[in-house]
C-alpha cells in the first residue's frame, strides 16, 4: 500500500502534558497499530495484545487487523531497547505490505539515544510510505530525536516547552508567534502544525 505523502507525525512535549493521550487518539483511526511500550503503560495496552515476544508480535501483525503494545525491555539495556524498537518496526514494515499500518514510537529518544537512527528506522521514517507505514514519534524535546525526523516530519504536535533551545526550533520551523504560545500552553493543549498549512491551537479537552 503506497501513501501518497509520509505521515511522519512528531509528538512533542514536557511529560504529563498530553503527548501520548494525543498519539493514543489518533492511533484509534487505524485498524493495524504496533505500540513500542518501552514503560508498560496501561493506556497503550487498552484494547491491544500485551507481548515482548518478537515471534508472538510478527503472528500478531499477520491478522487483517490487530492492535498490539510491544513491552520493550527496560532501558537500562539501551542496546536491547534499540534492538526491540527495530523489531516493532519491522513487523510493521512487513505488515503494511498490502494495507496501512501505524507504528508509534513512546519514548523515541530511547530509539536513538546518540541522535541517530537505525539503518532500519532511517529507512522506514524515509521510505515508509510506500510500505503504507504511518509512524508517531513521541518525545519531550525535538533535540533528543535524530535531525532526520526533525527534517522529514510532516505534522508536528508542540506541547508545552520552556526550554530556551526548544522555543528557539519552534520559532524557525512554526515562526515565533506559535513558539510564544507553546510556551504559555497549559497541560492538554498543543499547536499542530501540518507541512504546508499554517498552524493551529487546539485543546484536547474540548474536541
Amino acid at each position: 500500500m503506497r501513501l501518497a505523502q509520509p505521515d511522519n507525525r512528531l509528538y512533542l512535549g514536557a511529560g504529563g502534558s498530553g503527548k501520548s493521550t494525543l498519539a493514543r487518539r489518533h492511533s484509534w483511526g487505524f485498524a493495524r497499530v504496533v505500540i513500542v511500550d518501552p514503560n508498560a503503560e496501561p493506556e497503550w495496552g487498552e484494547g491491544a495484545i500485551i507481548t515482548d515476544d518478537f515471534a508472538e508480535l510478527i503472528e500478531a501483525a499477520r491478522s487483517p487487523q490487530f492492535r498490539v503494545a510491544y513491552r520493550v525491555p527496560a532501558m537500562s539495556d539501551p542496546a536491547r531497547t534499540i534492538e526491540a524498537y527495530d523489531e516493532a518496526t519491522k513487523a510493521a514494515w512487513a505488515a503494511g505490505l498490502d494495507r496501512d499500518v501505524c507504528v508509534i514510537w513512546d519514548e523515541a529518544d530511547a530509539y536513538m539515544p546518540d541522535h541517530r537512527l537505525t539503518p532500519f528506522a532511517h529507512g522506514a521514517w524515509n521510505q515508509g510510505r510506500h510500505r503504507g507505514m504511518h509512524i508517531f514519534a513521541i518525545a519531550r524535546s525535538p533535540f533528543a530525536l535524530s535531525p532526520q525526523l526533525r527534517r522529514n516530519t510532516t505534522a508536528l504536535f508542540a506541547f508545552a516547552a520552556d526550554e530556551a533551545r526548544d522555543l528557539d526550533w519552534y520559532a524557525a520551523v512554526i515562526g515565533r508567534d506559535a513558539a510564544a504560545e507553546i510556551k504559555a500552553l497549559p497541560r492538554f493543549s498543543m499547536i499542530e502544525h501540518r507541512r504546508g498549512s499554517p498552524w493551529r491551537r487546539h485543546d484536547l479537552k474540548n474536541s
